[in-house]
This record gives structure tokens, C-alpha cells and sequence, in this order.
């Protein structure tokens, strides 16, 4: 059993605090994803946890042990970089078995150990290859062997899909994500990428200015977003924000305010997930794909007017004008939208998002 505490932890280059009082627990065989924009401080606590860097406040703990004085390399602990590291010099053989020979294992077990973890990434036929003869895709999956092979307690990997191509992203994620169920390692990954860390986590971390914004499980983190920031990273295109006034006495009655000198009263459905009585201003936020137009006279929604169309295969992105604001919603991939037409914009029910001006959730 392997878990991980972060407890008040902190962090500060210069001036600069880079980890603002970081706690949360990574429970044993998780998949964790940092994930934020650049300069959150993800990459950091990352590397704190390995030992590569120093916290300036609180405890880092594994299994209830304090680690924060050991060195790097008695955490076993196991790190893929970014930029993989692999020596150039060294076939894959010699690139796999470097980490058990540094440890003084003997020279049958380092070949046995090889075996299997060349055949469990599939890399059996580049052992006697050199990494310049290797592609990105080859590099990165001899990268994560030999991280592997140490048979470390916690796997941490920064960003280690963000050099290669899409397509590979995709093969690669889905074969770490393979990986990680069947060796059951407890793993904190790295990303500013939302859809990989869609794709991967058992639970997701959103970090900004080296704070939790929020911690939960991907459906948790797209459809119930605890702040703006959370609401706008997540999805592509990000969720639209409009300004409104909201009294909750009132049945879910919202004003939102489209220019101005306009507003538009609109009725949010659903009300069992409002955490308190609520009255004044808000955000209204509401995601593309949740959102379609209408073209013609309509009295069920907000009266829009398409801006620009960007058709991306299987929908088209639509960026309607209401008012003085500028929206996104999806449309069929066979519709054929107009700039300049129409219509009335809306959204399903149960699908609308308010925040408090300060950007925490109301409902």
C-alpha cells in the first residue's frame, strides 16, 4: 500500500511563491493528474515530491513517513521527464538495465528484468538500437521502462506526451493509462493538457498560483466546476461567462445582462443543487455543446446572431453574437450556417452554471 500526503505545503523561488499551503491525499493505485496553466506550480510540486527540489513549509509524507529529508534517490521514487533523458550513447538494452546496474544487481536478474519490461511495452525489436534511431513514440515508451524497471513505489511523470505528435499522444495515454491498472503503481502525472488528463486520472487536481482550485474525479471537474477557473480551463472551447443578477426566492429566474443597456431574463431549471439562498450578481456560465442556435424568430431563447461558423469534422463551432457578447455553441457537422443570420440561442435544461462575481459556484 502505497498513499501520499501533501500537507501545507509550500514553495517560493525569490519573491515568488510558486506553492501557496498545498494538502491533498493520493490514495494507494491512484492515477492523479496535476493539472493547470503553465507557472501553476504542478511541475513543482512534482518535483518536490521526488525530492528534486526542497519545500520551504510543510510535510510531505508516504505511507504516514515523513520524507522530507531524504534524498531523491532513497524515495523510490521513479521520474519521466519531459525531454525523456535517455543516453544517447547507450543502446535501449544499456538505457533499461543503467538503473539496476547503478544498484549493483547482478547480471542475470538486470537480463530477466529487461525481458519483461521490453516485452510489457512492446519494445523487444529497439534493444539493440541507439535512441537517435528510435522515433518519438519508441523514446518515450523506453522512457517509462526504464522508470519501470526499478520497480519503484510512486511514478511521477511530467508532461511526458507534450513532444509528440497528436495521434501518438493518444496511442501513448492509452498505453500508460494500460499500464498503470495492471501494475497498480501509485502515479501523479503532469499536464496542462485538459483532454489528457480527461482521458487518464482516477481523480484530477486543478492547480492555479500554486493553490487547489478544486480535486475530483473528471466527471466531477467538467460538469460541477467549483470556480471559474475551473469552469473555463476544463472543455474547448472553455464554458461561456456572461454577467446576470440571480434571486434565488424567485424560481431560478436569471437577468442577464447582454449589452449595456440590455437584459434578458431566462429561466434556469433545476434547482436541487443550489447550496444557499442566493440574490445579486453573478456569472451565468453555460458550455458550447450544451448550447445550440436557432435560426428565425424565437421566444424560448436569447436573441443571437451567428459571427463566425468553424466547421471541425464531426460538429460545427458556431460564434454567436448576443448583444454586446460574443458565445460559442455547437451546430450539426451537415448544418450550413451563415454569418449574419438570426435566431435565438439556448441552452438544456439543467445545464446552466452560476458563480459569484469573486468566481465560486452558487449552483
Amino acid at each position: 500500500m502505497v498513499t501520499i500526503q501533501l500537507e501545507s505545503i509550500s514553495k517560493s523561488f525569490g519573491a515568488t511563491k510558486v506553492i501557496n499551503n498545498l494538502s491533498l491525499e493520493i490514495n494507494d493505485k491512484e492515477f492523479l493528474v496535476f493539472l493547470g496553466p503553465s507557472g501553476c506550480g504542478k511541475t513543482t510540486t512534482l518535483r518536490c515530491v521526488a525530492g528534486l527540489e526542497s519545500i520551504d513549509e510543510g510535510k510531505i509524507l508516504v505511507d504516514g513517513k515523513t520524507i522530507n529529508d531524504i534524498p531523491p534517490q532513497k524515495r523510490d521514487v521513479a521520474m519521466v521527464f519531459q525531454n525523456y533523458a535517455l543516453y544517447p550513447f547507450m543502446t535501449v538494452r544499456d538505457n533499461l538495465s543503467f538503473p539496476l546496474k547503478l544498484r549493483g544487481v547482478s547480471r542475470d536478474v538486470i537480463e530477466k528484468k529487461v525481458q519483461q519490461v521490453s516485452e510489457l511495452l512492446r519494445i523487444q525489436v529497439l534493444l539493440e538500437r541507439k535512441p537517435k534511431q528510435l522515433s518519438g513514440g519508441e523514446q518515450q515508451r523506453v522512457a517509462l521502462g526504464r522508470a519501470l524497471i526499478r520497480d519503484p513505489k510512486i511514478f511521477l511523470m511530467d508532461e511526458p506526451l507534450s513532444n509528440l505528435d497528436a495521434k501518438l499522444r493518444v496511442e501513448t495515454r492509452t498505453e500508460i493509462k494500460r499500464l498503470q491498472r495492471e501494475l497498480g503503481i501509485t502515479t501523479i502525472f503532469v499536464t496542462h493538457d485538459q483532454a489528457e488528463a480527461m482521458a487518464l486520472a482516477d481523480r484530477i487536481a486543478v492547480l492555479d498560483k500554486g493553490v487547489v482550485q478544486q480535486i475530483g474525479s473528471p466527471n466531477e471537474i467538467y460538469h460541477k466546476p467549483e470556480t471559474t477557473m475551473v469552469a473555463q480551463f476544463m472543455g474547448s472551447p472553455a464554458m461561456n461567462m456572461i454577467t446576470g443578477t440571480y434571486d434565488s426566492s424567485t424560481q431560478d429566474v436569471i437577468s442577464i445582462k447582454i449589452s449595456n443597456s440590455e437584459s434578458y431574463s431566462w429561466q434556469r431549471k433545476e434547482t436541487q443543487d443550489i447550496k444557499s439562498s442566493y440574490k445579486g450578481e453573478v456569472l451565468v456560465g453555460f458550455r458550447p455543446e450544451d448550447t445550440s442556435f436557432r435560426s428565425g424568430p424565437g421566444d424560448d431563447g436569447i436573441p443571437a446572431e451567428i459571427y463566425v461558423s468553424e466547421p471541425v469534422g464531426t460538429h460545427t463551432i458556431l460564434t454567436l453574437k448576443v448583444g454586446e457578447k460574443l458565445v460559442k455553441a455547437f451546430a450539426p457537422s451537415d448544418a450550413s450556417p451563415k454569418i449574419g443570420e438570426r435566431g435565438s440561442v439556448s441552452v438544456k435544461d439543467g445545464h446552466v452554471h452560476l458563480f459569484s462575481i469573486d468566481g465560486k459556484r452558487v449552483a
